[in-house]
């Protein structure tokens, strides 16, 4: 950090009780990170007083990288699309902007690699894309930099799987609250069944879902484009598998999922699940120990005494099978409310095992769909250790595997599409 202008010494001189003097200075970051700003106040007569305050430097110049698709099948194409937006977050004007991007052997881009975008205007935002041609199989990281003469730089990474297996992708590009840092646990679980694992920050195409065995998408607060939602029904129909998760009345958009999911017989409730005995301190986190009897309820609950649940309920009709419901012990069962986001009853869904919490369907072709309520099962880690059991039945299920129980060579997880920046959503009062 340095000083824009003026001194770092300031003269007061004499104050008088009470008196008030306020000081200004305007001090510009040279490089991201975080410092620490000491102001010293030293008196004739009143002594020394110091006091600290930390300011953070954030890249004037943010990048938004993403790759559309994240993973590509390369029997079936071999080239996939960079983007980079760049934006000037700046209160002053960058000049002379660059981007550049690196390419590890066994990529080219068809574009040059460097492009000169000048001068770019407080608030600004520009797009570059790349066609990238894949050359051969593998995990690649492409470097990004962004540079300029006035401003400080900022890089970023982004991860493309070209493979000719399949791959589990992990959605978290619809303004997910559980993300892949909040369901940190759950990723490294999934590692487990040796599969490479895509954090996707992008689009949902058909070319990523063909490269794809299991597609999950947590609780989505930004809804999914026409194609979007077509691709991923197609990819279902066509053998593969999905699992989705919701959330409690507040933050669960049952316009976001049911398009997705209502083609298979399941819709969401905005509400949530109580249980005023069976909970872990409070009636929205029930203990819930209620299984269903059916062909695929017995499998995903086998060996599973209770789970830990924060969320709303399921609607299900057709060949869709309930795997979870509410308690049944009366009087002190458990029950679901729809409610408006503001927490105002509307009506109550259900009580004991009218309450669906988990549901799941096969499709004749081989597609497969779980559907859960509540995303804290998975997410929340105090309730991913204690549920353990029935998200390994759940995945098992979905993978139509069993663990590995041998270590794998290639890396199985990587973050794709991800950028150095990043902002932390605001903070729920419940999990």
């Amino acid at each position: 950090m340095n000083l824009v202008s003026g001194s770092t010494t300031v003269d007061v001189g004499t104050l008088g009780p009470l008196a008030v003097e306020e000081i200004t200075w305007t001090v510009r970051g040279i490089e991201p990170g975080v410092g620490t700003i000491r102001v010293v106040v030293d008196s004739d007569n009143a002594g020394t007083r110091e006091s600290e305050v930390e300011l953070e430097v954030v890249p004037a110049l943010a990048l938004y990288p993403a790759l559309e698709p994240a993973a590509v099948n390369v029997q079936t194409q071999t080239w996939t699309t960079l983007r980079v937006n760049v934006s000037n977050v700046a209160s002053y004007t960058a000049t002379d902007v660059t981007v550049e991007i690196t390419l590890p052997s066994g990529l080219t881009a068809r574009q040059p690699t460097t492009v000169e975008l000048g001068a770019m205007d407080p608030g600004e935002n520009r797009s570059v894309a790349w066609t990238i041609d894949i050359h051969t199989t593998g995990i690649f990281e492409i470097g990004i930099d962004v540079t300029s003469t006035n401003a400080s730089t900022n890089s970023a990474v982004v991860t493309l799987f070209a493979v000719t297996e399949k791959v589990i992708v992990f959605d978290q590009a619809h303004g997910q609250y559980y993300d892949a840092a909040r369901m940190s646990a759950f990723i490294d679980f999934l590692e487990e069944y040796g599969m490479p694992i895509v954090i996707n920050n992008g689009t949902i195409s058909e070319t990523m879902l063909d490269a794809t065995a299991l597609l999950i998408i947590p609780n989505p607060k930004v809804e999914f484009t026409t194609d979007e939602i077509q691709a991923i029904k197609d990819f279902v129909n066509e053998g593969g598998s999905l699992l989705v998760t919701g959330d409690w009345y507040r933050y669960v958009f049952p316009e976001i999922l049911n398009p997705i999911t209502e083609d298979f017989g399941i819709t969401w409730w905005k509400g949530d699940v109580y249980d005023d005995d069976d909970n872990l301190g409070a009636p929205y986190y029930p203990i819930i120990y209620t299984f269903a009897t059916n062909t695929i309820a017995d499998i995903l609950t086998r060996g599973v005494e209770s789970i830990y649940y924060s969320g709303t309920a399921l609607n299900i009709t057709g060949g869709v099978s309930p795997i979870v419901l509410g308690n049944d012990d009366f009087p002190n069962a458990t029950y679901a409310l729809e409610q408006a986001e503001d927490g105002t009853i509307l009506s109550v869904i259900g009580n004991g095992t009218e309450v669906v919490l988990v549901a799941a369907v096969e499709l004749p072709n081989g597609g497969r769909v779980v559907a859960s309520g509540s995303s804290a099962l998975f997410g929340r880690t105090d309730f991913f250790e204690h549920n353990k059991p029935f998200i390994t039945n759940v995945m098992s299920w979905l993978l139509r595997a069993l663990k590995l129980d041998v270590s794998v060579v290639v890396p199985a997880a990587a973050y794709a599409n991800t950028c150095l920046l990043y902002t932390s959503p605001s903070p729920r009062d419940r999990g």
